[in-house]
């Protein structure tokens, strides 16, 4: 009896240990699977990633200049691989949309690209003006200096001389007639934003307290032929919003990644956020202003047929372009000239207040009053400054123009540069 209790009782033992080895057998095996499943995905997606990375470097170098990019959408099919291109611009960069397929995996990628920093890049750059450019008060000159056959020189307003210890620090080369010139589409750009609505310029939408798009979707257009006030709204993402009069924002509201569209744009002091402005006749800046990088502020000035007098010149002048004091504006301030725009030597079309810190790129067709920092590169025709009830033409009044901290600094799509990616966007 007790043999067989014992030999049954073993048998028990034996059952237990084997159906632990099956179980355990079982769960090893389906560990090594989801090991070996979540491997295989993984490498899928590095594979689909690395293929939509590559894709995007190579369109760096593709893209040239003058090439139409303007809502181009290329579909490439390559085995299993299936890609849809979309390149675009955003504000004053050029906005590279990538989705791609592969074996029912699917990434999305979107990257903003601009013009590459050349040898001898600009830090200053006076176009073709015969007329010496005179330094005044504070003013410091970093980096490379182009400009004219006039030169450098130092000199007074009001009893304020030049205050520096040397003219400029750095290289002095000359510079050429014109501006380097922006990319010819990106000029289209402009004009297609400023130009009246289309029934297939995307979707139109009314303006809600929130609203959020993706980058890879066509854009969201909230659009009012009446002025537009942004005050509590939180908008975020691939959002134009339009009007055909006047866009105020209030810093209550919360801007990140959208564009601006219409005649006049006026932030308010305090306005904090990311964007970028389109306007074509007046664009104010409060004070205490922060935009962050990328913004972009433009102005593509329309034709005027009459001059402003000189009386108006120095009194009620129209500015296009108005940065007040303390603001910081993290990208790229340009004036464009629209077609049968005026000369006026006399005209200021950007000013830039005291206090104001610029960290990337000015551009101006026309005539700059600068008295604020500059941390990368300006572009302009002339300076000028108006002080006292006097005209100062090609004065440079205590304004700083320094080298860009940021090495890999992504600029304007200039005609002449190649590419280089500028941020990723997601």
């Amino acid at each position: 009896m007790r043999n067989f209790l014992s030999i049954k009782v073993k048998g028990q033992a034996l059952q237990l240990a084997l159906m632990v080895t099956v179980i355990v057998a079982i769960l090893l095996g389906t560990f090594i699977m989801l090991t070996h499943t979540h491997s295989f995905f993984r490498i899928k997606s590095n594979e689909v990633i690395g293929l939509s990375n590559k894709t995007i470097n190579t369109l760096l170098t593709e893209i040239r200049n003058d090439v139409t990019v303007l809502n181009d959408t290329v579909i490439i099919k390559q085995g299993m691989l299936k890609q849809k291109k979309v390149v675009s611009y955003y504000g004053a960069w050029q906005k590279i949309a990538i989705t791609s397929n592969l074996r029912k995996k699917k990434i999305a990628n979107v990257a903003l690209m601009g013009s590459k920093k050349e040898s001898k890049h600009p830090n200053l750059y006076i176009a073709g003006n015969k007329q010496p450019l005179v330094v005044v008060g504070r003013t410091r000159l970093e980096g490379n200096t182009y400009i004219a056959k006039g030169g450098i020189r130092a000199g007074n307003i009001g009893g304020d001389y030049y205050q520096g210890a040397q003219l400029y620090y750095g290289q002095q080369y000359k510079s050429k007639e014109k501006l380097p010139g922006l990319k010819k589409d990106w000029i289209v750009y402009l004009k297609k934003k400023l130009a009246p609505l289309e029934s297939n310029d995307g979707n139109i939408t009314v303006l809600t307290k929130e609203i959020q798009a993706s980058f890879l979707k066509p854009e969201t257009i909230l659009y009012s032929p009446e002025t537009i006030v942004l005050g509590e709204e939180k908008l975020t993402g691939n959002i134009i919003i339009k009007s055909e009069r006047k866009i105020i924002v209030y810093p209550t509201a919360k801007l990140q990644d959208v564009t601006l569209v219409a005649p006049e744009i006026e932030l308010k002091k305090g306005v904090n956020g990311n964007m970028h402005l389109i306007a074509s006749k007046e664009i104010r800046i409060g004070k205490a202003t922060r935009l962050k990088y990328p913004s972009s502020v433009i102005m593509y000035e329309k034709g005027s047929k009459k001059k402003q007098p000189l009386e108006q010149l120095q009194s009620k002048e129209i500015i296009p372009v108005i940065i007040e004091e303390e603001a910081i504006i993290e990208g790229a301030i340009v004036y464009v000239e629209g077609e049968g725009n005026q000369k006026e030597r006399l005209k200021t079309h950007i000013r830039i207040a005291e206090k104001v810190e610029i960290i990337g790129e000015l551009y101006c067709e026309g005539t700059t009053d600068f008295r604020g920092t500059i941390y990368g590169s300006l572009y302009t025709k002339q300076f000028i400054t108006k002080e006292k009830g006097s005209i100062y033409i090609n004065h440079l009044y205590n304004g700083k123009i320094l080298k860009n901290p940021i090495e890999t600094y992504s600029e304007l799509p200039f005609t002449t540069s190649d590419n280089t990616l500028a941020r990723w966007m997601y």
